[in-house]
């Protein structure tokens, strides 16, 4: 039997174009007589026409645009009509589809609502040099749908017609992709998405609906919901990857923003010194106000959600994830964050100043707890500056113990033991002492630092064995004796004053008590005479106690030596509490002080106290009846009141306003201050600083003379004269 020829068709597969001249849409194979019959066989252009539902549809833009003639004989008159930019190709309407980047709203798999879905933007296909990746590249491709007049014809089976590839199933299945390599269709988003097995290639061209079934398919549904993203991600410009970055950017910023009002509300409460709990710390719904006091720092959190409208729902929204960021020990940490910076400023002004100086106290809480408190002291820009650093628990307030931590504590703050230059303490052994005392040891790691003892507090160690408070705490401490005192009526009216009670810190004030007390003698004496008849015990025995006392010519005389001494004393005490004190004015006005007590040792002011003394005990006996007054010899007083009472103050004074370290202060104020200093003070500066004592003399005799051309006069105080060097 001989071989059957193959059928042939009546006619290729008819596409519809469009002539660029009149706009009519014709069948593509009746463009040569278009263009001869309306356009009398001049070149005319045509483009492949598409409907709306395939441009929507299809991943390809109209194809490029393709010169058509008709085909006829050449002639003198047809040779215009020859496109030669398509010789050789005539009657070949071959275009190249170009890729799309679209954004889907959602993916559907029918292709009708597909299509109804899915809006294109048609583009020019990027060059795959400029692509980061192949795959990448061709996912901004897309299929690759070519429009040809023959793809791959061939029989099928025992077929004696040849089949081909069908460019309809475009319209129909998007997804389809037509590889003229291979000569094969596939899918493309299984192709880019499911590997090996999984991916879908078609070339029977006999069973198109294995394309319907494939459409179907759960895993050609899951590459394209893969593609779909990816295509969608593609036109803004983003991925999976770059989404959660952006998110978690958002998450850290609105983070940051709610820390920053949390921080804000617990540095509000730190710095007016308030208490941050409360008895009933509910944190549901904070934005609301309520009936329980929740605490200054929950409260002030709820007064900042009138102001900031996201942070109510951000509490809550924190909250049911436990992580309010409010709790007890989040609050503490963030104390510690912001003090740890705290300190590291300090330490870097510390730093950039070169030279600092150490202020140290201890003293035990209400625990019981020895705590050493530490402050540096330092100038910066011409400004001095005390930074307080904090409390530091020890189990001994031995020298050495203070020492080993002062010493560690100091070098974890990074400072150098060798810049300081000046250090503050108090006068007790475990400071001051000569052998194994706190200022001592530092000297051994801080050789030119000096010893500072603070100056008010020396008057009052001077000064503190002398006072009581005994008749104020009976009198004042209850409403009822206080009244009774008020009331009582005196001879002279001029001298009604309360009783005043000592300070710890206000020096001052001890001249106020016993002035209060030795005016006041007389109502005092009268109350305690009716108190001393009182029902109440214990107001009988502690009244009868007190009178007991006061009738005694020693507490006289020993209130009248106390009133010299107080009154005498009571200038250097104001002046070391004022807020500008230096060495020089100290010392000067401690000197005035020492001798002015020294000229109250002698025989004529002790008569004149004595005669003060024996008046007030001839008022007290007529006060009394003349019955309980003790009357004591005047030699006795002399000795073991007057004399042996200014003596221990002078001793203790100089004691306290001298020493070493005090003369090289006294000796450097002298030098930087004084237009002319004395030969000692340069000597004792020159020793210890380890300088030439010429060429000292040479720089304070240029810096005088570029002070006083500069308009700063002479013996002006050393706080002046920072401020001057900052201008200069």
């Amino acid at each position: 039997m001989s071989e059957q020829k193959p059928v042939k068709r009546k006619h290729a597969y008819r596409y519809r174009v469009v002539c660029s001249v009149c706009q009519k849409e014709i069948v593509a194979e009746y463009q040569d007589v278009h263009a001869k019959t309306k356009h009398k066989g001049k070149k005319v252009k045509f483009t492949v026409a598409v409907d709306a539902k395939q441009a929507k549809l299809c991943f390809a833009t109209a194809g490029e645009t393709v010169a058509i003639t008709p085909k006829t004989k050449k002639s003198d008159g047809d040779t215009d009509r020859v496109d030669n930019e398509a010789e050789g190709s005539e009657n070949d309407c071959q275009t190249t589809l170009k890729c799309v980047n679209e954004t889907v709203s959602s993916v559907m798999y029918d292709s009708q609502s597909f299509d109804d879905n899915f809006d294109t933007i048609r583009v020019h296909a990027p060059d795959l040099k400029d692509c980061n990746s192949e795959k990448s590249c061709l996912q901004m491709k897309g299929p690759q749908q070519p429009l040809l007049k023959s793809y791959d014809p061939k029989k099928m089976g025992n077929e004696s017609f040849t089949r081909d590839f069908n460019p309809e199933w475009y319209k129909r299945h998007p997804w389809l992709s037509y590889d003229v390599s291979s000569k094969k269709a596939n899918c493309f988003p299984c192709q880019m998405y499911m590997k090996g097995k999984d991916s879908f290639s078609f070339d029977n061209w006999k069973k198109p609906e294995r394309l319907a079934k494939h459409h179907k398919s759960e895993k050609h549904q899951t590459a394209m919901e893969m593609w779909m993203s990816s295509r969608a991600n593609k036109k803004h410009n983003s991925s999976v990857l770059s989404q959660l970055h952006e998110d978690h950017k958002q998450s850290v910023k609105e983070n940051r923003a709610y820390l920053r009002v949390l921080i804000e509300s617990l540095m509000y409460t730190a710095q007016q010194n308030v208490a941050q709990r409360g008895h009933e710390e509910e944190r549901v719904n904070l934005d609301k106000s309520s009936d329980v006091n929740r605490g200054n720092f929950l409260e002030h959190i709820s007064l900042r959600c009138r102001d900031i409208p996201w942070l109510g729902s951000k509490l809550d929204q924190q909250l049911k994830k436990h992580a309010q960021w409010t709790s007890p020990a989040i609050q503490n940490e963030l104390l510690e964050i912001t003090a740890d910076l705290v300190k590291e400023r300090i330490v870097n002004d510390v730093k950039s100043s070169g030279w600092y100086s150490i202020i140290i106290d201890e003293t035990s809480d209400i625990s019981k707890i020895e705590q050493v408190s530490l402050c540096l002291s330092y100038c910066i820009n011409g400004i001095k500056k005390e930074a307080f650093m904090g409390f530091y628990a020890t189990k001994s307030t031995e020298g050495e113990v203070l020492y080993e931590l002062v010493k560690d504590t100091i070098t974890k703050l990074n400072l150098d033991l060798k810049n300081i230059v000046g250090k503050a303490f108090d006068g007790a052994a475990n400071m001051n002492g000569i052998h194994k005392g706190l200022s001592t040891r530092m000297k051994e790691c801080s050789p030119q630092s000096i010893y500072v003892h603070c100056y008010g507090h020396l008057l009052n160690l001077a000064l503190q064995d002398t006072m009581t408070e005994a008749i104020h705490n009976f009198i004042e401490g209850s409403p009822k004796r206080h009244a009774l005192f008020s009331d009582i009526e005196v001879e002279d009216e001029k001298y009604k004053q309360t009783l005043k009670s000592l300070s710890v810190t206000r020096w001052s004030c001890h001249w106020e008590a016993v002035k209060a007390v030795y005016n006041q003698m007389e109502r005092i004496v009268k109350t305690l005479l009716k108190l001393s008849s009182d029902k109440d015990p214990k107001t009988y025995r502690d009244s009868r106690s007190l009178l007991t006392s006061l009738c005694d010519m020693d507490f006289i005389f020993g209130l009248c030596v106390l009133r010299i001494i107080l009154r005498n004393t009571n200038s250097l005490s104001q002046y070391l509490e004022g807020k500008e004190v230096d060495v020089l004015s100290a010392r000067r006005i401690s000197s005035t002080t020492i001798e002015t007590l020294r000229r109250c040792r002698s025989e004529q002011n002790f008569n004149l106290v004595w005669q003060m003394a024996s008046l007030m005990g001839l008022k007290m006996k007529s006060w009394l009846g003349n019955s309980l007054f003790k009357v004591t010899p005047e030699s006795h007083h002399r000795i073991n009141t007057y004399y042996l009472s200014i003596d221990k103050i002078l001793s203790e004074l100089e004691v306290r306003f001298s020493g070493t370290d005090q003369q090289i202060l006294y000796a450097l104020g002298d030098v930087c201050q004084s237009e002319t200093p004395k030969m000692e003070s340069f000597t004792t500066v020159a020793e210890f600083y380890g300088m030439d004592e010429e060429i000292l003399q040479v720089e304070q005799k240029m810096f005088t003379t570029f002070c006083l051309k500069r308009g700063l006069p002479q013996g002006k105080k050393l706080s002046k004269v920072l401020g001057f060097m900052q201008l200069i």
